[in-house]
This record gives structure tokens, sequence and C-alpha cells, in this order.
């Protein structure tokens, strides 16, 4: 029968059928299926029948579509070749080690496809009619399961250089498939093949030569091969494009494995294969999600087993392309490799390639890793090899992938492995786990993605040490305290566990009290080197893989140290492991930079055990050893900023000021970035009398933290600017090593602190300007300065695009330094700042912001008058309660007057979850904190109390104080400015006490001032900002002293000292031992004769926590001197005077923090 043409086949119905019949069993690859095809009427067809009938409905050389078929089915039999796998890249040990090889998808010895019997007949015909059989061996042959995907590319030593690979044909089928060459060659010399049989024909004897190993025979028929017009075949359409497919697949692998190997023309051949996808009807490859529009729906795509055979050959080919490019340099090009691997591979069922799969998982961990893109840049497109672009900047690209690739992650290892057994290591999910681990190094934001990719590690691994050790600081710094302090210990534990079984003599232990003594700074150097080198695996043989070395357990200890000490206020505990990894330091010899991590831990806790819990004879013990642990540090590790940073911190807690300045300039010289530093500077030099020097040192502070920032903000953009921003630099570096490894990370460059860490930083740094200001030009000037910073504030913590070109709005005046009088007056005052323009405009609001701070008297250092405190707050306490109040109970002194308690058995303070009444202004109604006029109400805070602040504007209630302005162009009885449109602003707890601390530093301005009625406003919006900070109740008693001087003077009506007393009693309800609270309420007993009440009260504070309070000394040395006791009281005032001479403008916890 003449074969019939391609018109005539689609006139043929059956034609018709048939051959989409077999077109499709030849794209999914059905060479094992016992009925591929079906009739008309429905009814199963075999592969003979079904080939026969194709046959004969279109002329088609069956023997042609027989040979293919045989080739096929002896190519992917595991009974006819060897290779082995590893579970993971570069690993040392056998394939059973790996758990991914006890699951279904590698399949099992006893777990078969059975080759259907075919009746016998003559050898194959190449004449285009006759329907040959299958060679003997097939017709009672048995094929694998997990061998019907044939060779993938990802044995162990298929990603070495040089490594043998590949499939080998059991000898005894050569002869066959020899027989099969010798027919294909007859026939292909001669006239037997149509024009569009010829190419398959052409094809099928590569594929012979290939299953054979003759690698240079079938290189050359490849070479020769005509590769135009890639649909049309013996079955044309996506049967002869699959027939290229895998072509060009075999022909990459040919030129890898002959004996004149060429990698860069096998690369081409890869990536050309892969590019035939866009001649399928229907590709296989779609965008991946990450970039896609977020409303966007993916189109359809076949199913998988439809197109079996494609994807099979496919990932083949990127698998080897991945290899090949991965051992040069070019990481974004390998990248796109991995990417439209990964894109195709999310269709896949998890059992098929699974080794592969992990192989190449890792890969691409590894190449996102070492990929992340530079800051202000595009990402490098085209994403994939067949195209695709972004429209968002090259880091949030890189972080969407990075999300999704781990939530892909975790899909396959969950299909492919499974929980371990006894001894055994879940190693591709600990690696996994590792990897992930590693991003937020890169980018914080990908914490949350890195710990729910841990916690899903847990489930698949039995008390992994290595998970807990990068679970840990993760939780730490992204994650809930109390989990990450459960974690830590657990973490401890096992690793404890661990090493008394490995060393039973001598075994580390965590000491229930540890102690130490003083000594000698070279002493602690030669402890921190250590005395042995540490062993290559501290833990046991079973569990190696994962083992914990020195390194890992200090820096997981000295993480949950940190927790301990900061988060949880609990420096006793986080001693416990402070010495824990003191003793490993001893034990073996660690790198001089982790030895100096560890003492510069152990001294960051011994300074804040020196201010916490020690009492006064040990503080200057704790001080002493505080400061050689940090000088230990900077010895071992000189070129480091943080540790002369920290040691400069130590110093100046000890009030030892000169070595404390030499110490932060040394940070400066390593990091002039270093905004902490220019802080810590410029508070130093408050202390020794240098005001103008160190209002310098804050101004380059503010200068570099602009700077930064703004470098910074362009970094964390996720939509592309407006114009075009320069590409992405090519990537540069090798992933894959000779050997097969992945090659080490490549190390992330430091993180900056979170938006809103950054923003406390330079905060606090204009708080101190501010008080500078005050100091230098006075309370006027400085009352500009603090409009200036709640524009700031307001700018920064709004939720919303913040103006780019005007970061610096508000910070600098006119063209000159931030300490100069502006000139002119200055509009755009928002809050209680308002004004009346000389233009008629009408005034504008601002809102406000920063951290606790307690405002140092502008009297001059060297003047022994009584100090006045001005106290915003303390930074540390975002959330005072009196449960958290430090010291025994029984220490506390309960405080009664004339048989009148004072503390009140509830505070009224307006609950958080209560929202705004509608309609209704901040001032509109009755606040706690007015008195009514005759200074007697108790100020309890009102129950229809409105903390409109905290949502929306919070300059509405300080409009009608415009008579109470002391700018320019203020008037009396001008009626209040139209409010503003109100927006919803949602700001976090800490950002509401920063802005709570700004109204109260305002307060205190406004106070020296003597502007009492705008200070009392400011007072009354800091308590709706935060109704738990103490220092609010702190300030209003000051402000009522004010007033009642203010009446003396006057001869008015003067506030009474039930309102001073109640309002500093209530300032200790929530905090029992805020040292200006006890110092106000210690100095208005002693006025009101209360003299040993007033002792009691003050002699606690200064052996507690407030011992370095130079106005506590001296109101106690007045206490001591009332009482007769003259000699304490020179005492006391020798300590008062010692400690105001190294005084800072203001506390360096508040401005600081802890070291």
């Amino acid at each position: 029968m003449a074969p019939l043409a391609p018109s005539a086949t689609m006139q043929n119905p059956k034609a018709a059928h048939y051959t989409s019949n077999l077109a499709g069993v030849l794209v999914r690859g059905a060479w094992t299926v016992d009925s591929p095809g079906a009739a008309p009427n429905g009814s199963p067809l075999s592969w003979s029948e079904l080939v026969r009938k194709w046959g004969k409905h279109t002329g088609g050389n069956t023997a042609l579509v027989n040979h293919l078929r045989t080739v096929s089915l002896l190519d992917l039999s595991s009974s006819y070749h060897v290779a082995t796998s590893s579970n993971q890249i570069g690993s040392s040990a056998s394939s059973g080690d790996g758990l991914s090889h006890d699951t279904a998808a590698s399949g099992s010895a006893s777990s078969y496809v059975h080759v259907g019997r075919v009746s016998g007949g003559p050898p194959p015909v190449l004449n285009g009619a006759a329907t040959a059989a299958p060679p003997s061996h097939l017709r009672s042959g048995y094929m694998a399961v997990g061998d019907q995907d044939g060779e993938d590319g990802a044995s162990g030593s298929a990603w070495t250089v040089g490594g043998s690979w590949g499939w080998v044909l059991d000898t005894t089928h050569v002869d066959e498939l020899r027989q099969g060459v010798r027919s294909l060659e007859t026939a292909l010399s001669g006239s037997t093949f149509l024009p569009n049989e010829r190419p398959s024909a052409a094809l099928t004897l590569a594929y012979h030569l290939h299953a054979l190993g003759d690698h240079d025979a079938a290189l050359a028929a490849y070479d020769r091969f005509d590769w135009a017009a890639p649909s049309v075949g013996m079955v044309d359409g996506d049967a002869a494009v699959v027939e290229r497919i895998r072509a060009r697949t075999f022909q990459g692998i040919e030129l890898e494995l002959c004996s004149n190997p060429n990698p860069t023309r096998a690369l081409q051949c890869y990536v050309e294969a892969v590019g035939l996808l866009d001649k399928l009807s229907t590709s296989p490859l779609q965008a991946p999600s990450y970039l896609m529009p977020p409303n966007m729906k993916q189109p359809p795509v076949p199913s998988f087993d439809s197109q079996r055979e494609v994807l099979r050959h496919v990932s083949t080919a990127l698998t080897r392309a991945a290899v090949i490019s991965a051992r040069g340099s070019d990481t974004h090009y390998t990248l796109r490799i991995l990417r439209t691997y990964h894109a195709l591979a999310v269709n896949w069922p998890g059992s098929f390639r699974a080794i592969q799969r992990q192989r190449m998982l890792a890969l691409y961990m590894a190449a996102l890793q070492s990929s992340y893109p530079a800051p202000g840049t595009t990402a490098l497109e085209p994403y994939l090899l067949t195209g695709h672009n972004s429209g968002r900047t090259g880091r949030a690209t890189w972080r969407n992938e990075v999300s999704d690739a781990l939530r892909g992650g975790q899909r396959l290892l969950g299909d492919t492995t499974k929980f371990p057994r006894a001894g055994q290591v879940n190693m591709p999910v600990t690696e996994f786990a590792a990897q992930a681990a590693a991003f937020p190094d890169h980018a914080p934001q990908l914490a949350s993605d890195a710990i729910a990719t841990l916690w899903w590690a847990t489930n698949l691994t039995f008390q992994s040490q290595s998970i807990l050790r990068h679970l840990v600081p993760l939780l730490c710094t992204s994650g809930d305290p109390t989990e990450a302090r459960r974690t830590f210990e657990l973490y401890v534990e096992l690793v404890l566990q661990s090493r008394m079984t490995d060393d039973p003599d001598n075994p580390l232990k965590l000491e229930r009290r540890p102690t130490e003594t003083e000594e000698p700074v070279e002493q602690l150097v030669a402890d921190a080197n250590g005395t042995a080198a540490p062993p290559a695996v501290t833990n046991g043989d079973d569990d190696a893989e994962e083992g914990e070395t020195d390194e890992h357990f200090v820096t997981v200890l000295l993480a949950g140290t940190k927790l301990l000490a900061s988060h949880f206020n609990d420096p006793v505990d986080a001693w416990r492991y402070a010495t824990l990894a003191g003793d490993v330091a001893k034990r073996h010899r660690l790198s001089p930079q982790m030895a100096s991590k560890v003492e510069a831990c152990k001294g960051t806790v011994r300074l804040a055990m020196s201010t916490t819990v020690a009492s006064p004879t040990q503080r200057p013990e704790y001080q002493a050893q505080a400061i050689a642990h940090h000088k230990a540090a900077t010895i071992l590790d000189p070129d480091s900023a943080e540790n002369n940073y920290h040691l400069a911190y130590a110093y100046a807690t000890a009030r030892q000021i000169e070595p404390a300045t030499e110490a932060v300039r040394s940070a400066l010289e390593e990091d002039p970035h270093n905004v902490h530093a220019w802080h810590l500077l410029a508070l130093l030099l408050t202390a020794q009398g240098d005001w103008n020097d160190a209002a310098k040192a804050g101004e380059t502070g503010v200068a570099l933290w602009e700077s930064d920032d703004e470098t910074i903000a362009a970094d964390e953009a996720d939509l592309l600017p407006e114009g075009s921003l320069p590409e992405q630099p090519p990537h540069i570096h090798t992933l894959l090593l000779p050997s097969g490894e992945l090659s080490p990370p490549v190390t992330a460059e430091a993180v900056p602190p979170s938006k809103f860490s950054r923003l406390e930083i330079v905060i606090q740094l204009r708080m101190t300007l501010n008080v500078i200001t005050e100091k230098l030009h006075g309370p006027e000037v400085a009352l500009e300065r603090h409009q200036q910073l709640f524009l700031f504030f307001s700018q920064r913590t709004d939720r919303g695009d913040r103006p780019r070109s005007t970061a610096s709005t508000g910070i600098r005046s006119g063209a000159g330094s931030m300490m100069s009088v502006p000139a002119g007056p200055i509009h755009d005052l928002g809050g209680s700042y308002v004004i009346t323009p000389a233009s008629g405009d009408s005034a504008q609001t601002v809102r406000a912001p920063p951290p606790p701070s307690i405002i140092a008297s502008s009297a001059g250092t060297g003047s022994f008058s009584p100090p006045v405190i001005h106290t915003p707050s303390s930074a540390g306490d975002s959330s005072p309660n009196p449960s958290d109040a430090e010291g025994p109970s029984e220490r506390r002194v309960k405080i009664s007057v004339g048989g009148k308690k004072l503390f009140p058995k509830h505070l009224h303070v307006p609950s958080v979850a209560r929202g705004p009444r509608p309609g209704l202004r901040a001032s509109s109604a009755p606040s706690a904190l007015r008195s009514g006029g005759s200074g007697r109400g108790e100020p309890t805070i009102g129950l229809d109390r409105i903390r409109t602040a905290s949502t929306s504007t919070v300059a509405l209630s300080i409009a009608p104080t415009a008579v109470h302005s002391h700018y320019h162009g203020a008037r009396a009885m001008l009626p209040p400015p139209p409010p503003p449109t109100k927006r919803n602003v949602s700001r976090t707890a800490a950002e509401l006490r920063i802005l709570s601390d700004l109204w109260l530093m305002s307060a205190a301005s406004f106070r020296r001032a003597g502007k009492h009625g705008q200070a009392l406003v400011s007072i009354e919006e800091a308590e709706a900002q935060d109704p738990e900070n103490p220092a609010v109740w702190v300030q209003l008693g000051l402000l009522h002293q004010a007033e009642c001087g203010a009446a003396h003077q006057t001869g008015g009506n003067s506030v009474d000292g039930d309102s001073q007393q109640k309002a500093f009693t209530k300032a200790l309800l929530l905090r029992p031992d805020y040292p200006p609270a006890v110092v106000s309420l210690g100095r208005l007993f002693l006025t009101q004769g209360e003299t040993d009440l007033a002792h009691s009260l003050l002699w606690q504070l200064t052996e507690d926590q407030g011992w370095d309070v130079p106005e506590a000394w001296f109101a106690l040395a007045t206490a001591c001197d009332k009482q007769g006791r003259s000699a304490r009281a020179k005492e006391c005032l020798y300590t008062a005077l010692r400690l105001q001479k190294s005084r800072t403008c203001r506390t360096l916890g508040d401005a600081l923090g802890r070291s």
C-alpha cells in the first residue's frame, strides 16, 4: 500500500484517528503500556495493533516505529545499565545513606512494569509496510518502575569534571541493536523512506548509536542532521518536535562523553532542546508565579502524563546545562536555566526523578544565595531561558523568587523523603533547611519564610541540632521570643548530652551559679585563645553529617545570651550561657573573631548585671570585669568598630569619661558611619562640657544617617520608580566545584537594622541634639527643633509613600548647621506648635515621634544647685507594669501621709482596645491630667478620654492653644484653624512610646519657657499616645511645681502639693522603681517635712536603680542633713558631685539603649 499524503490522511477519518493516537503515544512515551491506543469505537489497542492499523490507514513505515520503541525500551530499562545516584551534591556517602532513596521515587528492585508479550514474527523490515515485532528479549522483558524515565544526569559522578556516567547497555543485547543500525543504514542509503520519514529514520539511527555507547558515531550522525523543519517526521506535529528535543539532548550528552568533549557546544545543544518547547502545540512551560501580576491567573498547561517523553528529555537537558553552567562564573545564566527547570517542575508528580530534583533544588538555592542583587538596580532580563521579565526592582523580585522556591522545596521534599529511621539523618531536608536559613542574612524580610521552613523541617527530622541551630538566631531576631528561648534551651541540652556521650570523663556543664574572679586582661585573652584545636566532629558517629562544631555551638550560645539579657532582662541566666561559651573557648581554639565575640558578650552581660542586680559592693567589681572583657575583645579583634564601641559604653557607664572618649574615637576610625558611636561621642563631650563639639558630632551622625537611609530606602523599594534604573551587574561566582560539591556560599553583606530601628536611632540622636540646643540657645530655639522632629517622625511613620526628595525635611534649617538659629519666621508648625502666619495661611498640623528620654537640666554642670529632672521616659520601658518592678517586694516603702493612702487601689487608664468616639476631638473631653482649675481634683483619666492621636493626626487638640504660642505672629483670641482631613495612621506600640516621649520633651521645654498651657496640652497628648508611660505623670507633677512657683511669685492661686504628690504616685504605680518619680516625690516630702519618709525612698533608690542619679544623692544628702547626720550628708554630697561632673546630657540607657 502506498503511503498517503498528509492531506489525504486528514481527509481519511480513520487515518486521522490513528495518527492522532500514535502521536499522543509518542509524545507521552508510553513505551511500556500494554494498550496505549484506542479504536474509533473506544476499544483498547495494543502497541502492535495500534501500529498496524496506523500503517494500514496511512501507509506509514511501521518498522520505523517499532525500531524507535525497541531502542527506547532498551535505553530505559535498568536491566541493561549501570548507574549510581547520590542524594546530595558532592556527598561522599553511598546512595543508600540518603533518605530519599527509600522512597517510591527512586524505585526498588521488586517493582517492575511488564512489557507485554508480542507474537513472534519476522525481524523488522524497513519496507514501509510490514509490521515487525520487538526483539525476543522484549517479548518477555520487565522494567523497573523507577527506570521508566531513563538516565537523568543526576548521579554523583555526573556532576564531577571528567566523571564517568551514563547508562551502559547489557552486552547480551548489543547484537540486536547493531542489527537495527545496519537495517537503518541500509534503508537510509536507498529510497525506502519518504521525505518526511527520512529525518525520523536518521534520528532513530543516531539513537541506536547513543544506546550502544558509541558517542563519537552518534555525534557524527547528529552533526550531519538537518535541523530545519522541526515539525516534520514520520508522524508530523508534536511527535516530530519530540524527536528533535530528544535528539538535541542526546547530542549534548555525546558532546560531553565523546573522545573530544566540548562542554560549550553541549550547553548550546541543551539550551536549543529547551527552546523547541515553543514549537509544541501546547507548551508545558509557564511563567513562574513570582513574575505574574498579583491577580492574573496562570494559563492551563498539559498534564504531565500527556507529555512525559518531552519532560523526560527536557529535564535531562536542563540538568546537564545547569551543571555545565555552574562550573563557570556566570551565575545569572545558571539561574536562568534553574528557573526554567523549576518553572517546569512545579507541575511534576513527586515520583518523577526525585533525586535529580533534589540536587537541582540544592543548586538553585545556592545560586539564589550568590545572586543577591545590587541596591537600586533592576532585575537582569530575561528571567528564564525562554524570556519573561519582572516589573519590580531586582531585590523585590529576588525576595519573591526565594519565597516561591522555599515553598516549592517543601513540596518536593515532603513528597520524596520521609521521617528518618533510628540512626539515620534526613540529609536532603537538613541541607535544604540550612540553605533556607541563610537567606535572611541577605534580606531580613525573608525571616518569616525561613522560620516557617525550619519549623516544617522539624516534622521530617528527629531533634536535628543543625535545624535548631539555624532556628534559634532567627527566632531571636524575628520570631516569638518565648519560643526562641525554649528552642535555645532545647538546643543547648541536646548538644551537651551529645558531647557528654562523646567525652564522659570531661563533660561540658551549664553551671547553675557560675562565678568569676577578677582576672587581668592578658589572662582573659589567653583563655579565649584556647588550649587545643577543635575536633573535626563533635557529635556521635551516627549523625556525624550534621555535627555541631564549636563555632556553631558558640554562635548559638551568644544569640541566646543576648536574647536573655535584652528581651527578658535576665542577665543572671544570660551569664550562665555566656560562661558556657567561655568554657568552650577555653577548651578549643576558636578563631580570634569568635573568641572576641565571646569576650564582648561576657562583658555586655556583666555590665547589665552591674546596673540591674548587683549590690552596691558588687557593682564596681562587675563594672571592672565588664571593662576587662571588652578590652580582651578589642585585643582579639582590634579592627572591630563594634568592640571599641562596647568598650567605650562600658567605660561611660563606669563614669570613666576620658578612656570612653578615646575608645569611641577608635570605633569611629574603624567605622565612620556608626551613628551609635557618633551619638555616644556627643554624649561624652557634653559630660566634658564641650557642648559645641557635641553638637557638631551629633550633626555629623545625623548627616551620615540621612545618606545611608536614602540608599537603604532605595534598596527596599519594590516597584520600579519613574525613569530607568541601572541594570544589575552580572554575578561572577562558581557554584559547582570540580569535585561536584557546591562551592562555599557567598558571605552576605551586613544587613542594616529594620526600618523602625534605624528611625529610632536617629530620633534618639536628634532628641539629644535638641537637649544640646536648649543648653546653647535656650528653650525657644529648642521648641523649634522639636517641631522639626515632629514633622520628621510623622513623615517616616505614616504608612504610605514617604517623599524621597524631602527625606531630610525639617532636619536642617536654611543652609547651615542644625544648631544655628534660623532667620525669619518658621512656618508649617504642627502639633502644639500653632502659629498665625503673616501671610494669613491657615496653621498646619504635624504629628510627632521618638523613644525614651530624660531631659537634663539646662543649668551648667559646674553649678551645684539642686538639678531639675525632666523625664520623658526610659527607652527600655515599652510596656511598663508594676508587676515588672525589680527587687524584692519587702524593700518597697508603703507611702502615706496623715493617714491618707497615696496608692489608689485602681488606676483608671483608658483601655487601648477602646476606640475613639466619632465626632469628638481629643481636647473636647475632660482630661485626667487637668485639675479643673482648682488643682484639687484627683488626676484620674476620665472614661470619656479619647485617644484619637493614636489613629489620626495628633494636632487637633492643640489648635486652641495658639494664645500660648511664643512664635512670631502669634496673637490671642484668634479662632482655631480648620481641622485637617483625617487620616487613619496606625502606629506600633514602640512608635507610640517614641511619640509620647517627644510630646513630653516638648512639654518640658514649654515649661522651662514659661508656657504652662502648652506644656499641659503636650502632656495630655503624651498620655493619649501611651497611657502606661510613667514619665507622663512625672512631667505633670513637675508642671504643677512650676505653676506653684509661678503663683508664689505673682501672688496668684497656686496648685497645692496634693496634686503634685498624686501625679508622682501615679508614675510609681506604673513603674515602682522609676528614678525620676522617686526623686521628685522624695523632694516633695522634704518640702512637706516628711524627712524620714523621703529618706526611706531615696536611700532605697540610691541602693538600686538610682545609684548613678546625682539628684537622688543630693536629695538624700538633704534628708540626712535634716536628720542631723552631717557625716552621711557629706558623703552623699561628694557622690552627687562626682556623678554630676561626669554626667552626660541624657542617660546612656535612654539615649542609646543597652550596650
